[in-house]
């Protein structure tokens, strides 16, 4: 498949499902173009300076807990930050492999505007926060956000070679178990048969939380990556996770 529509998106902010009350979405990565041009220079030339990624969400205003209101104006001016997924479904829901972005991000901007013959709607800026590579083009690991009360290993993506220069792990628990936790890992493989543990999450489905591991910049990650989980009870959880690589 090519060309994608938009209603197979999936926004997940620090593990809540906002995408029912989303209807717009703008994922932006840039550097700072500084100009360098000097005696002799007979057009301008731009030198890159500072990288920077920005997420624009715009959506209808809906106060019920745990929707897009009630997340985004608690966020607004914390410096904690947090972890924001778009899952992009070719055609369908979400599946592994599909085209996915993430962002470690502060939100810089929260707004409501309403008038008589229109819905109330909102907008939000998340911001990147960190040193290092804050935001990416990866892929999905787990397909749609499915609950399960089971262990299991999910199928690979295979990047088709390996990489050397780290990436970055994003894990959403969207339902939490009511007994017992979880151990969810990603783990990569040369040749799709024995796999190592690549990236451990600290999260342990107590509870709905979002969470970022990253491996180290100029570290290897081999071609095939899947992520696994381990439940120490028959509980239900229900998380979605991606991986992207630097």
């Amino acid at each position: 498949m090519s060309k994608l529509i938009g209603k197979n998106l999936k926004l997940i902010l620090d593990g809540y499902d906002i995408s029912g009350d989303e209807n717009a979405l703008t994922l932006d990565e840039m550097a700072d173009e500084l100009d360098s041009t000097a005696f002799g220079d007979s057009a301008h030339n731009f030198t890159l300076g500072l990288y920077q990624a920005t997420t624009g969400i715009n959506g209808y205003f809906n106060p019920a807990t745990n929707r897009n209101h009630d997340r985004l104006k608690s966020l607004l001016g914390s410096n904690t930050g947090g972890v924001f997924s778009a899952f992009m479904g070719q055609g369908a829901s979400p599946a592994i492999g599909d085209p996915a972005w993430g962002i470690i991000y502060v939100e810089s901007k929260y707004s409501v505007n309403g008038s008589p013959p229109a819905m109330i709607a909102t907008q939000a800026m998340l911001a990147g926060r960190g040193s290092a590579r804050v935001a990416n083009w990866g892929a999905v690991l787990k397909n749609g956000i499915a609950t399960t009360n089971t262990s299991s290993t999910n199928a690979a993506v295979n990047n088709t070679a390996a990489s050397a220069n780290g990436g970055s792990g994003m894990l959403h628990i969207l339902g939490a178990m009511t007994t017992g936790t979880a151990v969810i890992v990603i783990e990569h493989s040369t040749d799709d048969i024995t796999y190592v543990t690549l990236v451990t999450f600290t999260v342990d489905g107590s509870a709905i939380a979002g969470e970022v591991q990253n491996v180290a910049a100029g570290a290897a990650v081999r071609q095939y990556v899947r992520a696994r989980h381990t439940l120490s009870t028959t509980a239900t959880i229900t998380y979605a996770a991606m991986f992207w690589r630097n």
